[in-house]
């Protein structure tokens, strides 16, 4: 886990816990009935809130996403875990397999887009901020919310940070 992050004393290892947690609990159907009171999002979708989507269209205090590199690397790597481990590895075997994996072309960016494919990525993205799909949307986002851009820019190059 640390040797695939940057700063190798503070990986986010319980940001990705969290996000990995969260799209369990949406899989196993362990987060309640009453999860998702107060939206009309799907349990897909608040599970992905809790990850990726979240960091990527929900705004802190001064009106901004808050994806950051630590974000990055702890949202795509739950994804990515969660995916081996619904496929029947237990979380030990699935993280290992996965970090063990990793090289400089198979990057945690390959390897998500394996499994979501950029166009649902953007998709998702547009859909928060109520955007249609089109290049005056991705103009908006480049210019408004800088970090989701770059989100999207490192995940299209396949880029293993942000």
């Amino acid at each position: 886990i640390i040797s695939q992050h940057y700063d190798t004393s503070t990986p986010d290892f319980a940001h990705m816990q969290i996000s990995l947690a969260a799209r369990l609990a949406y899989k196993l159907d362990l987060d309640g009935v009453f999860s998702n009171i107060g939206t009309l999002e799907s349990d897909e979708t608040v599970s992905y809130l809790a990850g990726w989507l979240g960091d990527a269209t929900l705004l802190n205090e001064e009106g901004k996403t808050s994806m950051s590199d630590d974000d990055y690397c702890a949202d795509l790597d739950a994804e990515n875990i969660y995916r081996l481990i619904v496929q029947g590895d237990d979380i030990i075997s699935a993280t290992n397999k996965y970090y063990g994996s990793l090289n400089d072309k198979q990057t945690r960016a390959v390897v998500f887009l394996e499994y979501i494919k950029y166009d649902v990525i953007k998709s998702k993205i547009y859909s928060e901020f109520g955007l249609a799909d089109d290049a005056d949307s991705m103009n908006f986002i480049q210019t408004t919310y800088p970090d989701t851009y770059s989100f999207l820019c490192a995940l299209k190059n396949g880029n293993s940070h942000l």
